[in-house]
């Protein structure tokens, strides 16, 4: 259903250097969020920052961010 909301008021801050996982049931938006951080999916409202730069609007912004999407 493309009705269904996903991700709603999400707010995720990495510290340079730091290693974050996501862990959650499955369709709680793990990969969705990964998508849109990686830039491979836009999300329908709201806005994405890396160091106060919206990433939709920066080419290189991700330059520096590694994004590993895996299943165990």
């Amino acid at each position: 259903n493309s009705d269904k909301i996903i991700l709603n008021d999400i707010n995720l801050t990495v510290a340079e250097g730091e290693i974050v996982g996501l862990l959650g049931k499955n369709g709680a938006g793990k990969t969705t969020l990964m998508k849109i951080i990686a830039k491979s999916k836009k999300p329908t409202s709201g806005t994405v920052y890396i160091n106060n730069i919206n990433i939709f609007n920066e080419s290189n912004i991700l330059d520096n961010v590694g994004i590993m999407i895996d299943t165990v």
